[in-house]
C-alpha cells in the first residue's frame, strides 16, 4: 500500500475535552488472498480504509460522558463473494457514558455506550450492538462483571444471511488475592449458563470456572 499517516490533535479544559484524529485500516490477508469452500474469494485489489473522528467530552471525580462521531473511506465491506472498498461514506455515530463510585466498602464501575452504525446506503451494520453495558461491582477481593450485548445484526456462518441476534446479559465473578508473593486467582464465568454465539457460529463457553495463581519476576 501507499504510505499512510495519522494524527490526533485534542484540547482540554475543567475537564472539558474535544479532539479531532485520523486513522487507517489495512485489508487482511484473508480477505485480500482468502479462499473456502463456500465461494468466498479473496479481493487483490482492496485498499486500506481510512477514518476521520470527531470528540467531544466531560469528565469529573464521578462521570466520565463523550460524544462522537466517525467518518469513514473505502470502508472494507463483505458482499459475496469477496470483500469490496465502499465508495460511499460511513457513518459512526455514538455516546459514552463511563461512572466510577464508591459506597462504603463496595467499588461501581459502570460503561454504557450506545451506537448508530451505518453504511453508505444508511443500512444498520452488522456485528455493531446499538447498546452495550458494562458493571463491576467490587468488594475486598470479590469482583462481580456484568456484561450486556444488545440486539444487533450479524452474517450467518453457513447461509452469509444477514440475521438478527437476540441480546445477552453474562454474569462473572472473579476473585484475587496475594498471599507470601503469590497472586492466586478463581474464575465462575457466565453463571447463568447463558447459550450463545458471537460471532454467528462461534459457540461461546457455557458455565465454567478456572483456579490458579500466578508469581512475578
Amino acid at each position: 500500500f501507499d504510505e499512510q499517516y495519522s494524527g490526533r490533535v485534542s484540547l482540554y479544559h475543567n475537564g472539558f475535552r474535544a479532539s479531532c484524529s485520523t486513522g487507517f485500516k489495512a485489508p487482511t490477508l484473508y480477505e485480500m488472498y482468502g479462499s473456502d469452500n463456500y465461494g468466498f474469494v479473496g479481493n487483490q485489489d482492496l485498499e486500506p480504509e481510512k477514518s476521520k473522528t470527531v470528540e467531544v467530552g466531560y469528565r469529573n471525580k464521578i462521570f466520565d460522558f463523550a460524544l462522537y462521531r466517525t467518518t469513514l473511506d473505502n470502508t472494507l465491506t463483505y458482499q459475496w463473494p469477496t470483500y469490496i472498498n465502499d465508495n460511499k461514506k460511513n457513518i459512526r455515530k455514538g455516546a459514552e457514558l463511563g461512572l466510577t463510585y464508591d459506597i462504603g466498602s463496595v467499588k461501581i464501575r459502570n460503561n454504557l455506550t450506545w451506537t448508530q452504525a451505518e453504511d453508505g446506503n444508511g443500512k444498520q451494520v452488522t456485528r455493531r450492538p446499538r447498546w452495550q453495558n458494562n458493571t463491576q461491582l467490587s468488594y475486598d477481593i470479590f469482583t462481580l462483571d456484568l456484561n450486556y450485548f444488545g440486539k444487533h445484526l450479524d452474517i450467518h456462518s453457513s447461509t452469509y444471511e444477514t440475521i438478527e441476534m437476540q441480546d445477552k446479559l453474562i454474569l462473572n465473578l472473579s476473585a484475587k488475592k496475594d498471599i507470601l508473593g503469590l497472586t492466586f486467582f478463581g474464575r465462575f464465568s457466565n453463571i447463568t449458563d447463558v447459550d450463545y454465539e458471537r460471532p454467528h457460529g462461534y459457540n461461546q463457553l457455557g458455565r465454567n470456572f478456572e483456579l490458579g495463581f500466578s508469581k512475578r519476576f
